[in-house]
């Protein structure tokens, strides 16, 4: 059989003598190119302590080819060397290689210049795309087909951990053939660039492709949608994927959360991948307000993780049961969901697994009975000491119909209870205690400080006690097993190590290791004390002010021929500066139709009866930035009419193109929209979307149609102020209007004339905003195209600092607004890594340089809330010792509207 395959329960790997495995997937999203290189064997090592068993790591096609034909895949951008480090760390890899990948990445990964080449036919098959698809695949494939796990042999010292590849990412289309097209193009590259190893997706049964695993994306219920996926997919495992945007709460809450949702994968038994690890984008590479997304607290899923992992293989081949408690309709994050829900899995050899979560549990601090006589086998309930409630209890039932009454005990609202399983050919009969961790023979259980657990192998019956408090644990051995009793608190921090089992405190300190022999080491926890240097508050004391941005005199603009977009143009940081000189009247009345990302537009004379034009755009990172067009002459169209009507049914499966998120749009459902109306014409005309609409109608899965055709050049997300509508495709020809009595003629002696023109706001969902929306969408004829000449001008630091000036304690009023760059220093006496802190105002843009390299870039939301009216956001950058050096260090700061960020350095 082939060194990595997978069925409708797992992924099944080749083991040293042959024979297949199952490996079910418990993952952790590695976003290599957003941690620092220095960071990342820590990094790997936690997540591998924590128990996931493997990463899913992105390949953003706009860092890895920021400019078309410029490859990047050096320090931070090797995949290689991060494919390398999951493995050493005790890792399997999945790689994500695109188009798109998902993630925090502007527009999925997607270049910004691709549109140059593909215009707006991306994601499908268009000759155009495939072609740059294909280029960068083949330049990627050189980073890992020799890592893929179907190389190991023998003969290899180290093995190669990549066992599966994704491809493209929340493909949101119902198109069946336009995906088919592009599916069966993507595979055919994978396999012809060296892929051997499985694919898979995430298109959450949008579109489904054979031969390949599709995941779903921040699933709501759970166990619904495991179950949807296998109805779908009958021969693959069903694999969820959960950001963090999902998750909300303290620390200890939202790792709580976490642990919910890996036990309710369990229970669904589902593959899953998880959100966790910190990134930062140090440019202008992340979608809105995703710039920086923190670490998840991964220390109250340790408990859940390391079951999943250590118990993996064994649980791998059983099925949910039907009749479990709530295991239908599971979501771990529902404000409504239950209190206690108990899901069982069962096998066909009666193997019986019941899975608990108390979603009370981890909301309060919690202390163990400390005197506990009665084992959990034999009471069904009782008072916590810590918060006065009562136990709840519940009955796991054995294969052989004898009952078990078990109560939810676990400080971390996760417990396993198992009968009549088989582990290393021993059987396990009856335990009464929870399963924890596996390793080898050894079977690691949980229960009450000094409870009695009962355990039964093989027939033969033995009662140990769960150690006090503080009590080292040691090995019972019953027949081919060996258990080791640990309380429910030592439990919560159960980590795996290289051939050992380890348990931490809230802060890692090892407490108790087991080794592979049994052999249980104690060490006593001490108080953790991490130096804390002084925090460096650097004074900014020069500042140089750059009006001549806005006024067209700056010296950094060059000329170009045509407009482009900041991606086509190679631009990698947030804000660039459009110019254009125009002479004649319609300077004035001059529009920047053909753009995206504009925040403000300034006019000025110039010589010889020239206006400049400034426009200063912004990289959201939504859809491509910049002006990508002529200016258009514009005047108000007259004879528009908007009504009311009735929304069409429209089939979303014969749309014949890509258009993200397009549904079906159900005739049953009475549900109104615009649809507005002008005479026949061939002159484009252009629109003008309001602001209010623009960031609003991703929330109504609204589009356009022009004439009943799907304007799919739209981005779903964000709407550009201006949509021009091709004057090729207005006044369709109709046959001429017949006169009374006269016979319609044959088809092709009909005579045609010039229809009048629709528009349709194409509603997903009913939306109260209609007459709002009728009264502030305007309509424009283009009356050509205005000439001018066209300049470009970069952010970059100044080339010198001889005009800069001191920087204020309150900033004057004709500094408001105007492009500034702030300079200052710091010392530090020898090269190590450091933190930098940055607080900006709501709204606020920025980039900030150290020694002259761009750490961190603001897109006005991103970051952790802060401030007394939340009107500040926190950002962080991560200053490698490589970038620090001993002595001075340069700290850069670019504000287009001269407000100077809070920043320490620590």
């Amino acid at each position: 059989m082939p060194a990595v395959s997978f069925d409708s329960k797992s992924f099944l790997l080749q083991s040293g003598r042959g024979k297949a495995v199952r490996f079910p997937l418990v993952a952790a999203s590695f976003d290599a190119t957003l941690v620092d290189r220095s960071d990342w064997s820590v990094v790997l090592a936690e997540l591998r302590k924590a128990g996931f068993n493997s990463v899913v790591i992105r390949v953003p096609w706009l860092i890895h080819e920021p400019t078309a034909g410029r490859f990047a895949f050096d320090d931070d951008r090797s995949v290689r060397d991060a494919v390398v480090a999951a493995g050493a760390a005790g890792l399997k890899v999945a790689l994500r290689i695109g188009p798109c990948v998902g993630g925090s990445f502007a527009r999925g990964g997607l270049p910004a210049w691709i549109s140059e080449f593909a215009g707006d036919r991306v994601r499908e098959a268009n000759p155009a795309f495939l072609d740059r698809v294909s280029r960068f695949w083949r330049r990627v494939a050189d980073e890992f087909v020799d890592l893929q796990a179907t190389r190991n042999s023998s003969g290899n010292r180290s093995p190669r951990p990549v066992i599966a590849v994704g491809i493209e990412d929340d493909w949101r289309c119902l198109d069946a053939k336009v995906g088919d097209a592009y599916f069966a193009s993507l595979v055919r590259f994978a396999r012809e660039v060296g892929v051997e190893v499985p694919l898979f997706t995430a298109n959450s049964c949008w579109y489904a492709h054979d031969g390949m695993i599709d995941g779903w994306l921040n699933p709501v219920e759970i166990g619904r949608t495991v179950d949807e996926l296998r109805q779908v997919h009958l021969d693959a495992p069903p694999l969820i994927i959960q950001d963090s945007t999902c998750v909300d709460g303290s620390d200890q809450v939202a790792g709580a959360e976490w642990a919910r949702m890996a036990s309710a994968a369990v229970a669904a038994r589902s593959d899953f991948v998880f959100e966790v690890v910190a990134t930062r984008h140090r440019g202008a590479t992340s979608d809105h307000r995703r710039a920086e997304l923190p670490p998840q607290e991964t220390h109250g899923m340790r408990r859940a993780l390391v079951f999943a992992s250590s118990f993996a293989e064994l649980f791998a081949s059983l099925t949910p049961d039907a009749s479990s408690s709530n295991a239908p309709t599971l979501n771990p994050l529902a404000a409504n969901s239950p209190e206690l829900s108990v899901s069982t899995l069962r096998g066909t050899a009666n193997e019986r697994l019941s899975i608990v979560c108390d979603r009370t549990r981890p909301l309060a601090a919690r202390k163990e009975r400390p005197n506990a006589k009665k084992s959990s086998a034999q009471t069904t309930s009782h008072a916590t000491s810590s918060a006065n409630a009562s136990a709840k209890s519940w009955t796991h039932i054995c294969a052989d119909a004898t009952k078990q009454i078990v109560e939810a005990e676990s400080p971390s609202g996760i417990d396993f209870y198992a009968s009549d399983i088989v582990i290393n050919g021993a059987r396990l009969d009856r335990c009464t205690g929870s399963l924890v961790a596996l390793l080898g023979d050894i079977v690691v259980v949980a229960g009450n400080a000094r409870a009695k657990l009962t355990v039964k192998v093989d027939g033969s019956t033995m009662v140990f006690a769960v150690p006090a408090d503080g009590a080292a644990p040691k090995a019972v051995k019953v027949r081919g097993l060996r258990f080791v009793a640990v309380t429910h608190a030592m439990a919560a921090g159960v980590g795996i190590a290289t051939d050992a089992i380890e348990f931490v405190d809230q802060h890692g300190a090892v407490l108790v290791r087991i080794a592979a022999d049994a052999t249980v080491s104690m060490a006593k926890a001490k108080p953790v004390t991490t130096p804390v240097a002084p925090a460096l508050s650097p004074s900014f004391v020069q500042r140089i002010t750059e009006a001549d941005l806005l006024d067209a005199t700056h010296a950094r603009f060059a000329g170009m021929t045509v407009p482009k977009s900041l991606g086509a143009l190679g631009v990698d940081s947030c804000v660039g500066y459009y110019r254009a000189r125009v002479k004649g009247k319609a300077a004035t009345t001059a529009v920047f139709a053909h753009s995206a990302g504009i925040t403000r537009i300034e006019r000025s004379a110039a010589k010889a009866g020239m206006i400049t034009i400034v426009a200063e755009v912004c990289d959201r990172g939504v859809s491509a930035t910049g002006v990508f067009g002529p200016l258009l002459d514009l005047a108000p169209l007259k004879g528009v009419k908007c009504e009311q009507v009735m929304r069409p049914a429209f089939d979303a499966t014969t749309i014949g193109r890509f258009v993200y998120g397009y549904d079906m749009r159900d005739s049953t459902r009475q549900a109104r929209t615009l649809r507005w109306t002008f005479a026949a014409r061939t002159e484009a005309v252009a629109m003008r979307i309001p602001d209010w609409w623009r960031a609003l109608a991703v929330e109504f899965g609204c589009a356009l149609r022009l004439n009943g055709e799907l304007l799919a050049g739209i981005d779903a997300r964000m709407w550009p102020e201006y949509i021009v509508l091709d004057g090729a495709k207005l006044s369709p020809m109709r046959p001429t209007k017949l006169a009374k009595g006269e016979k319609p003629p044959k088809a092709k002696l009909a005579k045609l004339e010039a229809g009048a023109n629709t528009v349709l706001l194409d509603l997903g969902t009913d939306c109260d905003k209609l007459a709002k929306l009728s009264k502030e969408i305007e309509f424009f004829s283009v009356r050509g195209e205005v000439a001018a000449e066209w300049a470009f001008a970069r952010v970059s630091p100044p080339a010198s600092w001889a005009s800069a000036k001191g920087v204020p304690k309150k900033a004057a009023a004709k500094d408001a607004g105007v492009p500034t760059w702030f300079r200052s220093w710091f010392r530090v006496d020898a090269p190590r890594a450091l933190e930098l802190a940055c607080a900006f105002a709501v709204g606020e843009v920025a980039m900030v340089f150290v020694n002259g390299k761009s750490v961190l870039v603001q897109d006005g939301e991103s970051g952790v809330v802060d401030g007394a009216k939340r009107a500040r956001r926190l950002r962080h950058a991560t200053l490698s010792a490589s970038l620090v050096r001993a002595g001075e260090n340069e700290i850069c700061v670019f504000a287009p509207n001269g407000v100077l960020p809070d920043i320490t350095v620590s």
